[in-house]
């Protein structure tokens, strides 16, 4: 049986001596490009990868690597990264998806240029999908991104999409959590003490196929069977 795990959090804080874990800071002073930093990808090469608001930043170990309009990005004001099995691909916000390799980069296409604003990639076994600053749901086919449109998406805002070990498709919007199901259908998930009219800032499946859900600013936590 899968479960819904849901995590409501107003905030925390977390105090820990600096003898239990040592904390290494970067900034501007040691190599960042901008101490903005909207997500940090490890590469299976080991690099990690910063998505800043001047550029994509590379890391070694050791120095950072500066990538921005001079090396064929469109947009330096970068929102995440996705790895693929032969590049990486980068949500280069004003300029769309883009397709980074070290010689040369280029953007993806989409269906009369809308996705312009990416914020966000994803990929599963039902492909590779974008979900854009409006919330809208872009997925991948015939070398282009094109809107993912089903029965109950008309009005939805997406901020996360999850595909689980068992196939099922989950969409976080901005007040419900959602689940994809055959038929092309969008089917709003009511279990008791799922919030509802909350955006979701992320959702994840656990080892034991527990489903973590984020809803924003709330106070309890609460276990739920998904039927």
């Amino acid at each position: 049986m899968r479960y819904l795990l849901c995590l409501f959090i107003a905030c925390f804080s977390i105090v820990v001596s600096a003898q239990d874990l040592p904390v290494q800071k970067f900034t501007t002073r040691n190599g960042l490009s901008n101490s903005i930093v909207y997500r940090i990808t490890q590469t299976r090469d080991g690099f990690l990868w910063f998505s800043t608001d001047d550029g994509l930043m590379r890391y070694d170990g050791s120095d950072f690597t500066s990538y921005s309009t001079k090396d064929g990005l469109q947009s330096s004001f970068i929102f995440g990264t996705l790895e693929t099995d032969s590049s990486l691909l980068v949500s280069s916000y004003g300029a769309g998806v883009v397709n980074f390799l070290p010689d040369t980069c280029y953007r993806i296409s989409s269906d009369n240029d809308e996705l312009k604003y990416p914020i966000d990639l994803f990929r599963n076994k039902a492909g590779l999908w974008s979900i854009d600053r409006n919330g809208i749901v872009y997925r991948f086919g015939g070398n282009r991104f094109k809107r993912f449109l089903v029965p109950g998406m008309e009005k939805c805002i997406a901020s996360k999409l999850l595909e689980t070990s068992s196939g099922d498709l989950f969409l976080a919007t901005g007040g419900y959590l959602c689940r994809y199901v055959a038929g092309n259908k969008l089917e709003k998930l009511s279990i008791p003490g799922l919030p509802v009219n909350v955006m979701f800032n992320a959702l994840l499946e656990l080892k034991d196929h527990t489903i973590l859900s984020l809803p924003c600013f709330a106070q309890v936590m609460n276990i739920s069977p998904v039927v």
